[in-house]
């Protein structure tokens, strides 16, 4: 039976474990003080999310800077749930107090605004398209998040315009909308249950999108540095890379030593140089996007050359069986490089920028 694996890039990667718990600590810690303090339920839950907002901003940062696109869908999604949870808070409020829709306002209730409503739902709308745009028809999700997405935004479009133009119609019943309870067309749900629905409707095929895009992300300097690669081997070599920092002015690699990991560059800058006869000798400088360290694990051999920090480095890191694993199963990255190497050991002419190690 196959186990349950969390995709490496919905995984947290950028922040500590310590940070998180930090955090957890600190969100309890909030959560607490405000009920004890007699707060409102917005300021209860304000108070709990607040430290959060740091750890998914920087992670959501690192994750966009290293699997592109799929960082916004996981914000994307992430907005989405939450709106999800005050429409579930409001239908909860229904239910305990016997369908009192003065009482059924959910968490943040100041912003139960039919403006608020229109402009959210808008941008819910164009979001989901958004995604259709750049990932095309693969993910039939999507397809069926944009459906109700637009049955949703049809409704805050007929109840916007009622709200700025007919208000005596809006507020004799017109609130209603189009399908709810006594609306234009009319069902037997409530608007409270209806947009509930709605948003439902939206947000679980939004969410298994998600999760269906989280198993086919890679990521994008692995990408760059072995373009030849298959998406399904840019996702398995994506899974097995390691994170590795380093300072300006730390050799990463050192000439003559055991060859045990292949590098990417992700940020920052480093210079491979070859030291001979007491001197060194400036051979390249790497960015990102560009790689070193194949040379010893390809030839079986010691570094050939030392690779040096030359300001503060972001790297990522395959490890010598990953390394071999991945060459074994790639026609095309095995083919780039070999040909790296032999540009390197001087069999072919190399610019001065290409990769080394």
């Amino acid at each position: 039976m196959r186990s349950f694996r969390i995709p490496t890039a919905l995984q947290i990667q950028r922040v500590p474990l310590s940070v998180v718990l930090i955090t957890l600590l600190a969100s309890a810690l909030a959560f607490g003080w405000a009920i004890l303090d007699g707060l409102p339920l917005y300021g209860i839950v304000a108070l709990a999310i607040a430290p959060w907002i740091p750890l998914f901003f920087f992670e959501a940062l690192w994750d966009y800077y290293n699997y592109g696109f799929y960082a916004l869908l996981f914000v994307f999604t992430s907005l989405q749930l939450g709106h999800m949870g005050e429409h579930t808070a409001q239908v909860l409020q229904l239910l305990v107090h016997k369908g009192d829709a003065r009482l059924a306002s959910g968490v943040f209730g100041r912003l139960d605004l039919e403006l608020v409503h229109f402009i959210w739902d808008s941008g819910v709308w164009l979001g989901v398209l958004g995604c259709i745009y750049v990932l095309g028809f693969r993910n039939k999700w999507l397809l069926i998040s944009l459906v109700a997405a637009s049955l949703h935004e049809l409704e805050h479009m007929f109840l916007i315009y009622l709200n700025k133009v007919d208000l005596d119609f809006y507020e004799a019943g017109g609130l209603a909308g189009v399908m709810a309870k006594g609306g234009l067309i009319g069902t037997p749900f409530s608007r409270q249950y209806l947009h509930f629905v709605y948003n439902a409707l939206v947000v679980i095929p939004l969410v298994i999108a998600f999760w269906d895009e989280s198993k086919r992300a890679f990521n994008v300097w692995l990408a760059k540095a072995l373009p030849e690669l298959t998406d399904a081997e840019k996702i398995a070599a994506s899974a097995q890379l390691q994170r590795v920092k380093a300072k300006a002015g730390e050799a990463v690699i050192r000439q003559g030593d055991v060859a045990d990991r292949f590098y990417i560059v992700s940020d920052g800058t480093l210079e491979v140089v070859h030291q001979e006869d007491g001197t060194e000798r400036l051979l390249t400088t790497l960015g990102p996007g560009q790689f070193f360290g194949e040379i010893g694990l390809l030839a079986g051999r010691t570094r050939t050359a030392t690779v040096r920090a030359k300001t503060d480095v972001d790297l990522l890191a395959l490890d010598a069986p990953a390394f071999n694993d991945l060459v074994t199963r790639s026609q095309g990255g095995a083919a780039r490089l070999t040909e790296e190497m032999r540009r390197r050991l001087g069999e072919t002419p190399e610019p001065a920028s290409k990769p080394a190690g």
